[in-house]
């Protein structure tokens, strides 16, 4: 009965710890893909390839690939990809997308307004 119960537990820990690991890389990748995004966004007055190539480096600093990059005006959005290995289920690709670009100040109202501080409409 005793080694059931620790068997039982050892078996939910081991499931715990899969779970926490993959929940960490997803959270790792989409870091990767929001900052890549911001950081194109911020150099979206540069050229067409400025903002991507600094979308690509952001994204590798963070450990991820760069799967696709977009400028639009001055929008940038980024798909971002990492291959994770995770004990006991193996090698898996991980993606996140991220949109950066200016603020609506229609939505947001002027930078340092008590409107720009919250958020207005669900994005």
């Amino acid at each position: 009965m005793v080694v059931g119960f620790s068997m039982l537990v050892g078996l939910a820990a081991a499931v715990g710890l899969l779970y926490g690991s993959a929940t960490v890389a997803r959270h790792r990748v989409e870091t990767a893909a929001d900052l890549s995004a911001l950081a194109g966004a911020r150099r979206a007055l540069d050229g067409a390839a400025a903002p991507c190539a600094e979308a690509r480096r952001i994204a590798e600093d963070n450990g991820s690939a760069l799967v696709a990059c977009q400028v639009v005006g001055l929008e940038v959005e980024v798909s971002v990809a990492k291959q994770v290995r995770t004990v006991g289920i193996g090698t898996r690709m991980i993606g996140a997308r991220a949109r950066a670009g200016p603020v609506d100040e229609d939505l947001y109202g002027p930078p340092g307004s008590r409107r720009s501080a919250r958020r207005s409409t669900p994005l």
